[in-house]
């Protein structure tokens, strides 16, 4: 699994039992992930300050 922050959005990116990516977006409000591939590209080839790739444990802090 790897993590990212979206501009302030912590963002999952979750490998599929068939091999493809899950894109899986943080909402603070319910404390829930949802699913939104049409930020997969964004993430991907995000460049500058919109995404950057965080590890697991401040991933953690961000959405505990």
């Amino acid at each position: 699994m790897r993590y990212y922050l979206y501009g302030h959005t912590p963002v999952k990116l979750e490998t599929t039992t068939s091999g493809s990516l899950k894109v899986l977006v943080f909402n603070p409000k319910t404390r829930s992930f949802y699913p939104d591939c049409t930020l997969y590209p964004a993430i991907l080839f995000g460049r500058g300050d919109e995404i950057r790739q965080i590890d697991e444990a401040e991933f953690r802090q961000l959405t505990a």
